[in-house]
Order: C-alpha cells, then sequence, then structure tokens
C-alpha cells in the first residue's frame, strides 16, 4: 500500500515479485514497479548486495548495503548464519538481524501446534534470542562493541 500510494518501486527478486503479484496486485487490481536484481545492483549511490538465507519461504534473501567505505547488513528471517552469509557480512560495520523467538517460551506455548514449533526452531526457521551475541559474534568475529537486543 505505500508503495503504491508514493509510486515507490518494490525491489525484489524474481519469485518474490511474482509471489506478491499473485498474492497482492491480482487481488488489489494494483500495479507495481517490481525489479528482479541480480545480485549486486546500485540505487543512487548505495550499491546494494542480497545473499540467500536458509529459511522456508521463496527465495529468502538479505541484504548488504555499501555506501563509500560504510556498509550496512539487513538479515531477518535466518534459519542459521550459513557460510555464504557470514562471508558476504564480514565488511559490514552495522548489522541489523532478526531473532524472534525464546526456545523456552516457544516450546511451552499452548497455541501453537508441534509441528510449527518445529519449522520455526528447524536450519530453515528463525534464529532464538538467545544467545544473540553468539549468533552476531559468528558473522562479526573480532567487531563486536556492543549488542542491543529490542524486543517486539
Amino acid at each position: 500500500m505505500l508503495c503504491r500510494k508514493f509510486d515507490l518501486p518494490i525491489y525484489c527478486n524474481a519469485l518474490t515479485a511474482e509471489a506478491i503479484r499473485y498474492r497482492f496486485v491480482r487481488r488489489t487490481s494494483a500495479t507495481g514497479g517490481f525489479f528482479a536484481p541480480v545480485r549486486i545492483f546500485p540505487i543512487c549511490d548505495i550499491t546494494v548486495e542480497k545473499l540467500p538465507v536458509p529459511h522456508d519461504a521463496v527465495e529468502p534473501v538479505g541484504y548488504s548495503f555499501h555506501a563509500g567505505a560504510s556498509a550496512l547488513g539487513y538479515v531477518t528471517d535466518l534459519g542459521h548464519a550459513t557460510r555464504l552469509t557470514i562471508e558476504r557480512l564480514r565488511e559490514v560495520q552495522t548489522l541489523v538481524i532478526e531473532t524472534n523467538h525464546d526456545e523456552k517460551l516457544l516450546q511451552n506455548d499452548p497455541h501453537r501446534p508441534w509441528p510449527v514449533k518445529q519449522r520455526i526452531q528447524s536450519r530453515h526457521g528463525h534464529l532464538p534470542m538467545q544467545p544473540p551475541r553468539a549468533v552476531i559474534g559468528q558473522l562479526l568475529p573480532g567487531k563486536i562493541a556492543r549488542c542491543r537486543a529490542r524486543s517486539s
């Protein structure tokens, strides 16, 4: 809705664009500026690099954004940190990473069926909130000055 209201393009890979067209555009008759980027592409003065992440979705990816000597990594829906993910994120100075469940709370949640709990905790699910410092340390060895966790 935001992209349509402000006439903004949607940057995504080809399979995600197809899923969006099927699930959203088909029902709303909206038109979108879909762009299926290659692995590295520019947006204004920023170089964007996409990296595949292990998650049970349609062609999930994370991104690193490079501007001059600075770089930001943005990774959500990460089941586990692969060697490729680690390698591609080594040069970032700032990392935004999603961790979204407490393992004990998830196991004791009476509202989620066992298959959902297994999916969330799988290598193609989501990273747990504990210990985010260990995961970030694996992604950015020797670079951790401070780690802030925020729950939503």
